[in-house]
């Protein structure tokens, strides 16, 4: 996976806009988007910083083994910490899905 493509911008400006036809919003729903907003900011945050320590280490400017791979890690880590949380959203949605109403 390319780090390049993890930009802010790719998270969209304002997920919590309306779109046409889309049902009014939910109370507190803004709160959760927000909140998966800062996450993702985060994530491309550390994996922006994994990334210039390696090229620092690589050029071997003032770049350490151990916190490079300590900023490798953490990107690592932030992750698939993302990934397990929407697997799990998307299992609660299906989930939900598949209730009877």
């Amino acid at each position: 996976m390319d780090i390049t493509t993890l930009r802010p911008e790719t998270l969209g400006p304002n997920p919590t806009a309306l779109r046409p036809g889309a049902p009014p919003a939910v109370p507190g729903g803004d709160a959760f988007a927000e909140a998966l907003l800062k996450a993702g900011s985060q994530i491309v945050n550390n994996e922006s910083a994994a990334a210039r320590a390696v090229e620092t280490f690589a050029r071997g400017a003032e770049g350490k083994l151990h916190e490079t791979l300590l900023a490798v890690d953490k990107a690592d880590i932030s992750l698939k910490f993302l990934v397990t949380v929407r697997n799990r959203l998307l299992d609660a949605y299906r989930e939900m899905m598949r209730m009877g109403v």
